[in-house]
C-alpha cells in the first residue's frame, strides 16, 4: 500500500535512523549500570530494553519499506508522544533511587546510599532520541481531523474508549513486592516524578488515541495506533517480566488479570488501526443521527457495570484473625452505587425514556469508582489467603471500566444529538435555575472537602489524608460541581436531569452515615443535605420550564 507521505522522504529516513540510535543506549544502559555503587539488575535486561526501544524504529522501516510512508511516520509520532511521561518516571531514580522498583534497571542488595549513574544517563538520552525522532516525523501541515471525526466518529469514539480503559490499568501496581529493598506504592503513594509521569503517560495515551483515530490519511491513522500499541506493550511488558525474574517480586492473580485485560484492550486497538486503514466506511460507522445507538450502548454498559459493582458489594472481602471474612462499610456503599447505575442502564434501553435519562448518567457513573475506589483497596490488602478478595477485586475493576465508557458513551451521545437537533446559538443561561445551580455546586463541594462521618478507619473529605479512596471523591465533586454549572445552560428536561444525576451522587455521599456505620456525624453532613435540597429543587424548576424547549429545537 502506498500513500502520500506527510514528511519528505529524506525528513523520515532520517526520523527513522534517529530512532533506531536510541536502542544500542537503551540497551546499554543495564550493562553500564545505572546507579552506583554498581548494582547490576536482577537478569538480562539488555536485550529487553534493546527490543521494546527498537520496536518503533523497526515497525517504522517495515512500513516505509511498504511504500506506507504515512503509516511509519505515524508510528514515531504515537511513540514520541509517550516519552515524556516515561522521561520524567526516569528522572525520579536520578533524584532519589531508593524510591522506585526498577529491577530492569538495578536491584539493591545493600543499605547503602544510592546515587545515578552512568546507565540511566544513556537510558534518558535514548527517551530524547525517540522524542526527537517524532519531532522529524512530524507532518508539514494539520491534519483535517474535525472532518475526519465527523465522518467517521464511530472510529474515534471506539479508539478513546480502549484507551481509557488502558489508561485505567495503568494506576495500577504492575506487581507486588516481599523485599523490603524493593518497595511498591499505590500510585497515591508514589514519588511526585513517577505519579507526574504516570499522570502525563495516561494523558499522552489518550491523546494520541483520538489524534491519530481522527487523522485524514487513513494511513497516518492505521501507523499512529499501531505505533501507540507497540508503544503500550513494551512498557507493560518491561515490568512482567521484571517481575517474573526478580526474586522477592511478586505477579499474582490481580497483577495476572491486569495484564491479560491490557493486552485485550491492545488487541482490540490494533483492530481499529486496522479499521483506520481502511479507505472506506464499516457498517458500524454512524453518523450525526447515530447518537440513540451510543444511548443503547451506554444502557448495556451501565447495567452490566451496575450487576457488577452490587455482586461485589455483597462478598466478604476482609479477613480477620479468626480467619472468618465478612463484608466491610466499603462494600455497603457500592451496594446503592449498583443500583443505582443498574436503574440508569435499564431506563437507557427504551426509546421513551433514553434520550431523557442520558445527562444523569453522565453525572452518576461516578458513583461506582467514587465507592469501588475504597472496596478495591481493601480487597486488594486482604488478598492472601482469600480468593474472595481477588474476585470482589477484578469484579470492581470491570465494573468501573463499565461505567467509565457508559459515562463517555453518554458525553458523546449528547454532542451528537446538539449537533443534529438544537441551534446552539439560541441557547442561553437559565437564570431561574441558576441560582439553585450555584447554590448546590457550592455545598456539593464542601459536602466532599468536609468528612461527613467522623472516622478514622477511611478518607471521609478531601481536606484531611489524601488516600486511594480520597481520588473517588475528587471525582464525585468534580461530577457535582460540572453538572451544576452545565444544567443552567442546558435545555430544561437534560438540565433537570443533570441536577437529578448530582442529587444521586451527593445522596450517596450523604448514605455515608448510616450505611458504613462505625463513626459519628461529621461536620461536612450538613452541607451535604443542603446541597441535596437544592439539587432535587434546581431540577424541579427546570422541568417546570420545559414546555419553553421548543424553542431551541424550532
Amino acid at each position: 500500500m502506498t500513500s502520500g507521505s506527510p514528511v519528505p522522504p529524506a525528513r523520515l529516513r532520517a526520523a527513522i535512523g534517529v530512532a533506531a540510535l536510541a536502542v544500542p543506549f537503551a540497551a546499554l544502559a543495564p550493562l553500564i549500570g545505572s546507579v552506583s555503587p554498581a548494582m547490576p539488575p536482577s537478569y538480562p535486561s539488555w536485550l529487553l530494553l534493546g527490543l521494546v526501544s527498537a520496536l518503533p524504529a523497526v515497525l517504522a522501516l517495515i512500513w516505509t519499506l511498504r511504500g506506507d510512508h504515512g503509516g511509519a511516520a505515524g508510528i514515531l509520532r504515537a511513540a514520541a508522544m509517550l516519552t515524556p511521561g516515561l522521561l520524567l518516571a526516569d528522572l525520579q531514580v536520578l533524584t532519589d533511587p531508593w524510591s522506585v522498583t526498577r529491577p530492569e534497571l538495578f536491584v539493591p542488595t545493600a543499605l547503602v546510599q544510592l546515587s545515578a549513574s552512568g546507565g540511566l544517563y544513556l537510558l534518558l538520552l535514548s527517551r530524547l532520541l525517540l522524542a526527537a525522532a517524532g519531532v522529524l516525523a512530524g507532518s508539514g501541515g494539520e491534519v483535517e481531523a474535525r472532518e475526519a471525526a465527523r465522518s467517521r466518529p464511530g472510529l474515534m469514539f471506539g479508539a478513546l474508549g480502549v484507551a481509557c480503559a488502558v489508561v485505567l490499568l495503568l494506576f495500577l501496581p504492575s506487581f507486588g513486592s516481599t523485599e523490603p529493598f524493593l518497595p511498591v506504592r499505590a500510585i497515591t503513594e508514589a514519588p511526585v516524578l513517577v505519579f507526574t509521569g504516570t499522570l502525563l503517560l495516561a494523558g499522552a495515551v489518550l491523546f494520541a488515541a483520538g489524534y491519530f483515530a481522527s487523522a485524514a490519511d487513513p494511513a497516518v491513522a492505521r501507523g499512529g495506533l499501531i505505533g501507540l500499541v507497540a508503544a503500550v506493550a513494551g512498557q507493560t511488558l518491561v515490568p512482567l517480566i521484571s517481575a517474573l525474574a526478580t526474586p522477592g517480586l511478586e505477579f499474582d492473580f490481580p497483577h495476572g488479570v491486569s495484564a491479560l485485560l491490557t493486552a485485550l484492550l491492545l488487541t482490540a486497538l490494533v483492530i481499529f488501526a486496522w479499521v483506520a486503514g481502511l479507505r472506506r466506511d464499516l457498517v458500524f460507522e454512524f453518523g450525526l443521527a447515530g447518537y440513540q445507538r451510543l444511548q443503547l450502548a451506554a444502557g448495556v454498559l451501565a447495567t452490566v457495570s451496575g450487576v457488577l459493582a452490587v455482586t461485589a458489594s455483597a462478598l466478604p472481602i476482609a479477613r480477620l484473625a479468626s480467619g472468618a471474612t465478612q463484608t466491610v462499610g466499603s462494600s455497603r456503599m457500592l451496594a446503592p452505587a449498583g443500583f443505582i447505575l443498574l436503574g440508569l442502564g435499564l431506563l437507557l434501553l427504551f426509546r421513551d425514556t433514553a434520550t431523557g435519562t442520558r445527562p444523569a448518567l453522565a453525572v452518576a457513573w461516578v458513583a461506582v469508582p467514587v465507592t469501588g475506589l475504597d472496596v478495591l483497596d481493601t480487597a486488594l490488602s486482604q488478598v492472601n489467603g482469600t480468593s474472595v478478595a481477588v474476585l470482589a477485586a477484578v469484579l470492581v475493576i470491570v465494573s468501573v471500566l463499565c461505567a467509565a465508557v457508559a459515562g463517555l458513551l453518554t458525553l458523546l451521545a449528547g454532542g451528537v444529538e446538539r449537533e443534529d437537533t438544537v441551534d446552539l446559538s439560541e441557547i442561553s443561561a437559565d437564570r431561574v435555575v441558576l441560582v439553585p445551580a450555584l447554590l448546590a455546586a457550592a455545598l456539593g463541594l464542601a459536602a466532599y472537602l468536609l468528612p461527613v462521618v467522623d472516622s478514622p478507619d477511611f478518607a471521609s473529605g478531601l481536606l484531611g489524608d489524601f488516600r486511594t479512596e480520597s481520588w473517588g471523591l475528587l471525582l464525585g465533586a468534580a461530577a457535582v460541581v460540572a453538572a451544576a454549572l452545565l444544567a443552567p445552560r442546558a435545555r430544561p428536561i437534560r438540565g433537570a436531569a443533570l441536577l437529578a444525576g448530582a442529587a444521586l451522587v451527593i445522596a450517596l455521599r450523604v448514605a455515608e452515615l448510616p450505611i458504613r456505620g462505625g463513626g459519628s456525624a461529621g461536620i461536612g453532613l450538613f452541607p451535604g443535605i443542603c446541597a441535596l435540597i437544592a439539587l432535587l429543587a434546581g431540577a424541579g424548576v427546570a422541568w417546570s420550564r420545559r414546555s419553553s424547549e421548543t424553542r431551541f429545537t424550532e
